[in-house]
């Protein structure tokens, strides 16, 4: 199952996406553990790419908490 997406204009979906900094989507769906494999998938390719734990540990917590925030939205 695909879950996520190269940068394209948002607006161009219906579902909703959190974006990483380095410009990713990562669809939202209402399944925490493909939710939770996704984001662990993405941050890895940073990991590979020689990202610092660090930065890493950044980069996923910003991704799960742009999750929280759209959750929270009244609008999602």
């Amino acid at each position: 199952m695909v879950v996520s997406k190269q940068n394209k204009d948002s607006n161009s979906h219906h579902l909703q996406v959190i974006t990483c900094v380095c410009g990713y989507e990562i669809f939202i769906l209402p399944n925490v553990k493909i939710m939770s494999q996704a984001i662990e998938k993405h941050v890895l390719e940073h990991k590979n790419k020689g990202a610092t734990d660090s930065e890493v540990d950044k980069i996923e917590f910003e991704l799960i908490a742009q999750l929280f925030e759209k959750i929270a939205d009244k609008n999602f």
